[in-house]
């Protein structure tokens, strides 16, 4: 008893049955109906998201003894034997296998002849992109100038391949990778047709596995389908597709997000010696953290790829934790990591080092915040707040990522009335008092405060100067959210609202340095702390 794959039974027989591609097809049969058809066609893709069955449908559409019609009628001979690939008028060939001259000069003495039986002469070339050089060299000519009734149509995966002047010959039409929600909806309708049942979970964790492709789709679901006797579930189905459970993911991410890199590193672990592989594991991490990234910068609402809406609930707090700019060093990391371990006979080993390296991102202080607490450190050398240490002594390497040190306590501050807001000309704020306190609660909105100076409160209204080197952190500070949080702070201090401006000084006068070499102020920095210039990438 033979068995015919899913994808081979539901494979496009007409225009209407392909998904995901609507629009070429609109624009093929338009084509057919107004008499407009081209002689030389560019089917370009990924693969199983439907070039060839396309090019079949358009080859019975052109011979259908009922057309040229926009949809062929897949009851007469022609559309039979074209379907079923022994057209007689209808040659396909793969490319990856007959790439050579010989093969295309043979194709080039046979199109000159008529059609045995048929209205055209169709050759449908897969992988055109395999033909050898002097291949497409022999193929120019009769592209240039075809007979009456031959067609082309070439399918491939990588069109940058082919020669500009064999494209330039072509009309290319590009098919893109098919939505999960339609893949899903066809995978459905085939499970019904089948008689099989199973959890809704299971035909959308296919069609996420598929990554675009509905033959793939079509492959896994015939898969899963014999997995199980009884209704196939979303346990069973994971099982089956060698999908990393969403639960071991949240908990390895979790535990490198809280910097527990033993807790992680033993989760993924687990993961492994479950009999996943450890790329999986990494694909699974980066689909996470891509869902983190977009639920991140989107606002609540907004519109997000299928992975991060059916998580968004339970991963905005996570996303609202990392923050942008880590989740992006995360997800930097493990692309990385990933193309380190395809193939590799250590794919283990990387996965554990990626795990124990995320969970040391989060101590990681993002660049602008250290050049701000650099500049803060040149400003206090140049006023003499700091103390030298002794000859050929180092300061511990965290010193610099340490909260901002107190400055010397002004004299005391005048308080504004409570509830009245802070008034009054000259009056005072303790602000290394405002920095400490948003040390607490903001720990990098205060480094960002770092290389700004106060200039004092007027009339309810507290200045802070940046140096014109400086904008970026300006314009960070104010930020809605981030003015608001210096506000509050700056309130509990002064003991009554006060509104905070921010605008730009002049920087201090560059010394006689060229580009490149360190400022003075550095180079004091350099030899009262023993620190070293070291070119880059050391």
């Amino acid at each position: 008893m033979s068995y015919l794959v899913l994808a081979r039974k539901y494979r496009p027989q007409t225009f209407a049955d392909v998904v995901g591609q609507e629009d070429l097809a609109r624009t093929l049969q338009n084509a057919i109906r107004q008499g407009k058809v081209g002689h030389a066609y560019l089917f370009a893709g990924p693969r199983g998201v439907g070039k060839t069955s396309m090019a079949r449908i358009l080859a019975k559409a052109l011979n259908c003894e009922k057309g040229p019609a926009e949809e062929p009628c897949n009851a007469c001979a022609i559309c039979a034997s074209v379907a079923e690939g022994r057209d007689v008028d209808v040659i396909e060939i793969d490319a990856a296998s007959n790439r050579g001259i010989d093969e295309i000069r043979e194709l080039r003495e046979s199109a000159r002849l008529l059609p045995a039986r048929a209205r055209f002469k169709i050759y449908i070339v897969d992988e055109v992109h395999m033909l050898t050089k002097e291949a497409f060299n022999a193929l120019l000519k009769i592209l240039e100038e075809p007979p009456q009734r031959v067609k082309f149509i070439f399918a491939t995966t990588h069109p940058q391949r082919l020669p500009e002047t064999v494209r330039s010959r072509c009309q290319r039409f590009d098919f893109r990778r098919i939505r999960e929600e339609q893949i899903e909806a066809r995978l459905q309708e085939v499970a019904r047709r089948e008689g099989s049942r199973a959890d809704a979970g299971v035909f959308r964790a296919v069609a996420r596995r598929a990554e675009g492709g509905m033959r793939d789709a079509l492959s896994l679901l015939d898969q899963v389908l014999v997995s199980s006797d009884a209704e196939v579930t979303l346990d069973v189905a994971r099982a089956a597709l060698g999908v990393v459970p969403r639960e071991a993911v949240d908990e390895v991410a979790r535990a490198a997000g809280e910097g527990d890199a033993a807790r992680a590193l033993l989760a993924a672990a687990a993961v492994v010696d479950a009999g996943r592989e450890a790329t999986e594991v990494l694909d699974a991490l980066v689909e996470h953290f891509r869902s983190l990234l977009w639920l991140s910068v989107l606002p609540e609402g907004g519109p997000l790829p299928d992975a991060a809406v059916r998580s968004a609930p339970e991963l905005r707090e996570a996303a609202r934790c990392w923050g942008t700019d880590t989740i992006v060093s995360v997800l930097r990391l493990l692309l990385e990591t990933r193309r380190e371990a395809r193939g590799s006979e250590l794919a283990r080993f990387h996965l554990e080092l990626a795990v124990v390296r995320i969970t040391r991102l989060r101590d990681l202080l993002p660049i602008e915040t250290i050049l701000a607490r650099l500049k803060e450190l040149e400003r206090r050398l140049g006023e003499g707040g700091l103390t030298a240490a002794p000859a050929g002594a180092r300061p511990p390497a965290a010193g610099l990522f340490d909260q901002p040190a107190a400055r010397p306590a002004p004299a005391p501050a005048a308080r504004a009335p409570a509830g009245g807001g802070a008034k009054g000309s000259g009056a005072t704020v303790d602000w290394p008092a405002v920095v400490r306190s948003l040390g607490q609660s903001a720990p990098g909105l205060a480094a960002q405060l770092s290389s700004a100076r106060e200039g004092g409160l007027q009339g309810g209204t507290f200045t802070l100067y940046f140096p014109q080197s400086s904008r970026f952190l300006m314009e960070s500070v104010q930020k809605t959210a981030n003015k608001r949080m210096v506000e509050d702070a700056l309130a509990r201090v002064a003991g009554g609202r006060v509104a905070l401006r921010c605008q730009e000084a002049p920087d201090e006068p560059a010394g006689p340095e060229g580009a490149g070499r360190p400022s003075g102020e550095v180079r004091k920095l350099i030899e009262r702390f023993g620190g070293e210039i070291q070119p880059p990438g050391r």
